[in-house]
C-alpha cells in the first residue's frame, strides 16, 4: 500500500472558530492527520477538537493561558487533559519534524509565560541539541517550528505586547524548518498578511485555524549547512 502524498494539519490559535466548535466540523473540514495548536485557546476546546476529530494534538501555550484556565467545576489547570506539549522539545508525527516555543515577549508581571528577549535565547539554544540530533538521524534539523509568538520583524503587532523575538529569526535560519506557525500577533482585521517567506520558511498566522498539506514528497529536501 503506497503511502499517503500528504498529510493533513488543523492548525489552531488564540480564537475559537465556530465553524470547528461543532460536531460536524469533522464532515465540514475532511479527515486530518493531527491538530498543532499555537496557544491561548480554552482548553476544553482544546479538548473537544481532539476528541471530535478523534487524531493526537500538538501544541504550546500562549501568555494568556498563564493565568489558568478556569473550568465549570471551579477548578484551575494550567495545560490541557489532552494532547502533548511540544514547549521546549522536538517529536516526529507521522514522520514531521516538529519542535514549539509558547510564551509571549514580556510585557507585564503579574503573567506566566512571558520571557524576555535573553530568556528565550536560552530557550532557544536548550532545543538546539534536539534539532542536531535530527540532523544526524533523519538528514535535516525541523520541518515545523510552532510558536505562540512571531518572529522580529514578521507578523509582529504594533505594540510592544506582540513584538517578535530576534532568537525566532536565528532559529529560523538554523534550523531552515519549511514552515513557522504561530499566532498572538492580532493584527488590525482584515490581517496585512496570512503568510510570508523569510528565507526558506514559510511563516503562516494561524488564528483562528488554517487548514494546512503537507507535501510528504518534500521531506527529501537536503539538510541545513
Amino acid at each position: 500500500m503506497n503511502p499517503p502524498a500528504a498529510r493533513t494539519i488543523l492548525c489552531v490559535s488564540d480564537e475559537i472558530s465556530e465553524r470547528l466548535n461543532s460536531c460536524q466540523a469533522p464532515q465540514k473540514t475532511g479527515k486530518v492527520d493531527f491538530i498543532i495548536s499555537c496557544g491561548d485557546l480554552p482548553f476544553d476546546y482544546l479538548e473537544f477538537l481532539m476528541t471530535c476529530f478523534n487524531t493526537p494534538m500538538y501544541y504550546v501555550l500562549g501568555n494568556h493561558d498563564g493565568e489558568g484556565f478556569f473550568r465549570e467545576c471551579g477548578q484551575v489547570d494550567y495545560r490541557p487533559d489532552a494532547g502533548d506539549s511540544i514547549d521546549g522539545s522536538a517529536l516526529q508525527a507521522k514522520g514531521i519534524l516538529i519542535a514549539g516555543l509558547g510564551g509571549s515577549i514580556r510585557y507585564g508581571f503579574t503573567l506566566k509565560n512571558q520571557y524576555t528577549e535573553a530568556e528565550m535565547w536560552r530557550r532557544v539554544l536548550r532545543l538546539t541539541p534536539q534539532l542536531l540530533s535530527n540532523q544526524v538521524r533523519y538528514g535535516r534539523r525541523l520541518d515545523i517550528f510552532v510558536a505562540h509568538s512571531p518572529a522580529r520583524g514578521v507578523h509582529e503587532g504594533e505594540d510592544s505586547a506582540h513584538k517578535g523575538y530576534a532568537a525566532f529569526r536565528w532559529l529560523l535560519e538554523w534550523a531552515k524548518p519549511r514552515w513557522m506557525l504561530h499566532g498572538h500577533s492580532q493584527f488590525i482585521r482584515p490581517p496585512k498578511s496570512l503568510q510570508t517567506r523569510v528565507g526558506s520558511t514559510d511563516v503562516i498566522y494561524i488564528p483562528p485555524y488554517r487548514l494546512l498539506q503537507w507535501d510528504v514528497a518534500a521531506d527529501a529536501h537536503p539538510p541545513p549547512g
